[in-house]
């Protein structure tokens, strides 16, 4: 997938890459972030988060970090998205408290 998105920047003229982190800053300060955050959906993400963060067990998800996709997708200086899929289980117990 790494060489099908690098092939699809090449094709493009190699117009795209991720701002620097100069680049962000210079756009809009945090708070104007997460205004535009606010403003685009009314779900409090963050206490979402908050929650199911809590009920996370050490190590969960560590298996990402380790994996090539994810390592290929971090170092590249292409601006892309990491695209994750499959299929959501959780215990019934955590359904219901979260």
């Amino acid at each position: 997938m790494a060489t099908q998105l690098s092939d699809l920047h090449d094709s493009l003229g190699g117009k795209f890459s991720r701002p620097t982190a100069q680049e962000n800053s210079l756009t809009c300060s945090e708070l104007e972030r997460l205004q535009v955050f606010e403003w685009l959906s009314s779900v409090k993400y963050m206490t979402h988060h908050r929650i199911k963060f809590k009920a996370l067990l050490p190590g969960s998800g560590q298996w990402l970090f380790e994996k090539q996709e994810f390592l290929e997708w971090r170092k590249s200086s292409v601006s892309s998205i990491l695209w994750l899929h499959g299929i959501r289980e959780l215990l019934p117990a955590l359904e219901d408290g979260a």
